[in-house]
């Protein structure tokens, strides 16, 4: 699942939030996204990963860096409470990290060449998996209940104070830690926290996986599983979503109680819609999979979803935003509104071949391939 396509980006363009300098280059609160990045001189940057305030970036000799907000030890150093950065955090050197995650809000997963897994942040429900629970840690330490298990991969979910995380296997299993309140750890009833890695023993032949902030998306060779919060409760168990297949499946992406799905001609939505988030042209909250009109036969590459913020890529290299944008300018237009309700195209980067978003829960990366 650690993407092997090897891409070294030389341009790097960033919106929205910056109140803890998430986003690296500006002075002000907010930004648009006419400012471009200068932390990519000299440095060879793979992959970018965000959570709610702070910004982790991979290079390509394996090192990490990081800016933002440090309330719980995100940032992997002991004497800032933000940072504008990037600061190579220097307890990983040594180690060649080949994938980050940091969508679980206020910690982040790191993922060696050998398959070892780092972990620091917060760690209230335990989503640090060291068997037991801590408030927080800045220093990256290694899960050693994973040792051997064959990880290919590491996900960081949950939002504020709900923290948890999956790690994928060699054989497509799924070993699942942290918060469980409503069951998205898909192991048991209890609902309580697990501080440690145990094994999903429900799901195999898993080949995607998306962690939203109280739910879970899961593509396997069956299909698409959805588990964890529902308007009518917890879902401890996974469920099929039988109106899609594996085949015809691109992505999965889960966000803030809303899911998404892209298909070779069409992109699914649905759940809450307090912000048009669904990209629907309305409010209305969807309990069903719903095509988005805007962007049927457009060629979604990826869709990745903010707190309340949606941003698209297509093959073109075209990038479309809709939901909230607010003060911050969540969505990258040129003029402040308060949201959009349809997919609309970014102009600022028309023509720039982006060719990969990433962000956080209110601040978004583009990015251009150098080869």
């Amino acid at each position: 699942m650690v993407s092997n396509n090897n891409a070294v980006y030389k341009s790097m363009y960033s919106w929205g939030r910056n109140s803890c300098n998430e986003i690296t280059t500006s002075k002000h609160k907010s930004k648009s996204i006419d400012e471009v990045c200068s932390i990519l001189i000299d440095r060879e940057i793979v992959s970018v990963q965000s959570g709610c305030k702070h910004t982790l970036m991979l290079t390509a000799s394996g090192k990490v860096y990081t800016c933002g907000a440090n309330t719980y030890g995100e940032l992997g150093v002991q004497f800032c409470h933000k940072l504008k950065g990037p600061l190579c955090v220097t307890s990983l050197l040594g180690r060649r990290i080949v994938q980050i995650s940091a969508k679980g809000c206020c910690h982040n997963l790191a993922m060696t060449d050998d398959g070892s897994v780092y972990s620091w942040g917060s760690d209230c429900f335990g989503q640090l998996g060291h068997g037991d629970i801590i408030m927080s840690t800045s220093a990256p330490t290694e899960i050693n209940s994973l040792r051997s298990k064959n990880i290919i991969s590491v996900h960081a979910g949950g939002g504020a104070d709900v923290g948890y995380s999956f790690a994928v296997t060699k054989n497509r299993r799924l070993y699942s830690w942290g918060c469980n309140k409503t069951g998205q750890l898909a192991l048991t009833k209890q609902g309580q926290p697990q501080p440690y890695p145990k094994l999903v023993h429900s799901i195999d032949n898993v080949h995607q996986i998306s962690l939203g902030s109280f739910h879970v998306l899961c593509l396997t060779s069956r299909g698409v599983l959805i588990w964890g919060k529902h308007h009518s409760g917890p879902n401890f168990a996974p469920i099929l979503l039988k109106c899609f297949t594996f085949p015809e499946v691109i992505k999965v992406e889960a966000g803030h109680n809303c899911s998404f799905i892209v298909t070779k001609n069409e992109v699914f939505s649905w759940g809450n819609n307090t912000n048009g988030q669904l990209g629907l042209g309305h409010t209305y909250n969807v309990d069903e999979p719903t095509s988005i009109k805007e962007l049927e036969d457009r060629r979604v590459k990826s869709i990745v979803a903010g707190s309340t913020n949606i941003t698209c890529l297509l093959y073109s290299g075209d990038v479309l935003t809709w939901g909230y944008n607010g003060f911050e300018n969540r969505l990258g237009h040129d003029e402040l509104t308060e949201a959009e309700y349809i997919p609309r195209e970014v102009r600022r980067l028309k023509d720039q071949n982006v060719s990969e978003i990433m962000g956080g829960s209110a601040h978004q990366f583009a990015l251009v391939n150098k080869r």
